[in-house]
């Protein structure tokens, strides 16, 4: 397999305005990161690492049986776990009614860069789920759902100004929120002002939602940043491979690959799943260049691009470590699909509030989508992310007095009707594509 001495790397130049987009920044003061940081030196986290792993074990399943299906569920560990985060959850919470977050400066974000904030990101939302369903038991339905309000902001700014990895739990946030959410929405006691609210908040979170190209945007200078301290290394533990590797121009080379290879993801990143060209392997990630592309070559010679990286760097000379293949490629591969699967998430929690409150104000559930549009509970029908630009997909489950489903083809693309799972689950985190929306008298949670 080629090294890639022999290809002709075209040099297109960065794919897009580095210097202007690493030099954002965000004062602490309107940073939500600061609370969350805060806010994470009082939190009391489960133990699983002494003799109170079965007991974490427990009160883990009880507070997330407890989130999905009512605070009754909750057991002695998992209230208690609650009452101890009291003051970690009220910092979070003042976090999340922030605009932005920025987790580490792009400036310096690298792929060594440690990320603490998402990596507690589960632990609080679990603990807000469980703080709404303690507040809904109550009848506090309107605060209750300001803690789904804030469990869904925080799932945007996590990655909002972050990597593919950030993102990508940002989206795993706003999964575990979904089922909580739409139980919440068919309970008798939550009222039509409080779904309305809730819509208004939704369509404000969505909003936050940061576009992918500024996820690939993060990637990239991840990649740039991260080569220099490669070289950095090698000078350190091998002086004489370094001046070999940068005699060589493999330093170079690896820019003009990595320019080319983000100018071909981002070509894609705002585009509709059915509108976006084909990939040339979904093992690599990239897709087909549009035809007469200016500054991209064709999909053959990016192929080649590829066997170069996924060959090594020259093993020879020492060099064997890439940020591209290492770090980039895996997380390209799947972004596309992590976001088109949050966007059917966003849509179902949408759909479900809207659908509700329908039934709320005229004793039934629409024959159509549509009608919740005509009725002005949501500006247009949400389009289904993995179809091909028709809307997420409905029907009545019985009359319009019993339920109704709400469903996407999914990834596979494989319409199978709203077919309704067999058996319940108590898991937050099982992504789905079909959603059940059950009338409010007959409320017993939504699956």
């Amino acid at each position: 397999m080629s090294s890639g001495d022999d290809i002709d790397i075209p040099d297109i130049g960065e794919p897009f305005d580095v210097k202007a987009f690493e030099a954002y920044s965000l004062p602490a003061g309107k940073n939500a990161d600061s609370l969350y940081l805060l806010a994470q030196r009082s939190l009391v986290k489960l133990d699983y690492h002494r003799l109170e792993f079965a007991a974490s074990q427990a009160t883990e399943k009880s507070a997330r049986q407890a989130a999905l299906r009512g605070w009754r569920e909750a057991n002695e560990g998992a209230r208690h776990w609650l009452d101890a985060n009291t003051k970690a959850l009220g910092v979070w919470k003042v976090g999340t009614e922030r605009a932005e977050a920025i987790e580490v400066p792009l400036s310096e974000f690298e792929y060594e860069s440690l990320l603490p904030i998402a990596q507690d990101a589960r632990v609080f939302t679990m603990l807000a789920l469980l703080k709404a369903s303690q507040l809904t038991s109550e009848g506090h339905t309107a605060e209750a759902w300001s803690w789904y309000r804030a469990a869904l902001r925080a799932s945007r700014h996590i990655g909002m100004y972050g990597c593919a990895v950030e993102r990508m739990i940002g989206t795993e946030v706003c999964r575990l929120a979904r089922a909580p959410i739409l139980n919440w929405a068919a309970r008798p006691e939550v009222s039509a002002a409080d779904l309305r609210q809730a819509l208004t908040d939704v369509a404000v979170v969505d909003a936050m939602t940061a576009p992918v190209s500024r996820t690939l945007k993060v990637e990239y200078l991840s990649v740039r940043h991260s080569i220099p301290r490669i070289l950095a290394n090698l000078r350190k533990e091998h002086p004489f491979v370094a001046v070999a590797v940068r005699q060589s121009g493999r330093p170079e080379k690896m820019v003009r690959v990595a320019n080319l290879w983000f100018a071909n993801w981002l070509a894609n990143a705002e585009r509709p799943r059915w509108q976006r060209k084909p990939m040339t392997d979904k093992r690599i990630g990239l897709f087909e260049p549009d035809p007469g592309s200016p500054k991209l070559p064709p999909a053959r010679e990016l192929k080649k691009l590829v066997a170069m990286q996924l060959s090594g760097l020259e093993p020879n000379m020492g060099m064997i470590s890439s940020p591209i293949v290492d770090y980039a490629l895996p997380g390209m591969t799947s972004l596309f699909d992590v976001d088109d699967q949050d966007r059917v998430n966003r849509a179902a929690v949408s759909v479900g509030l809207a659908l509700q409150l329908y039934f709320r104000e005229h004793g039934q559930f629409p024959q159509a989508l549509a009608e919740l549009v005509q009725a002005g509970y949501l500006k247009s029908v949400l389009l289904d992310p993995f179809g091909k630009g028709e809307a997420m997909h409905y029907r009545l489950e019985g009359s319009s007095t019993d339920h109704a489903v709400v469903w996407s083809v999914g990834l596979d693309g494989t319409n199978q009707e709203g077919k309704l799972p067999t058996a319940e689950s108590d898991s937050l985190e099982k992504p789905s594509a079909v959603f059940e929306i059950r009338a409010v008298q007959k409320s017993q949670g939504v699956r």
